[in-house]
């Protein structure tokens, strides 16, 4: 089985280089399509293999 690896939201804040507002706001718009995180004593965690996805998706839009 693969094992699923998480970050927190402080590195997806770095790794964006974005606030805590704007990933809250990338987080409830729809429309960006940034991944939903996963809440463990209420903190936030979001899968790597979404992120990185998220990631080419923008890059590939970015090309076109």
């Amino acid at each position: 089985p693969t094992q699923r690896v998480f970050i927190n939201a402080v590195d997806v804040r770095r790794r964006f280089g974005i606030s805590d507002m704007s990933l809250w706001r990338w987080v409830k718009d729809p429309a960006i399509g940034f991944p939903q995180p996963m809440r463990i004593n209420n903190r936030r965690y979001f899968r790597v293999d979404e992120i990185e996805a998220f990631e080419r998706r923008q890059l590939d839009g970015r090309a076109a």
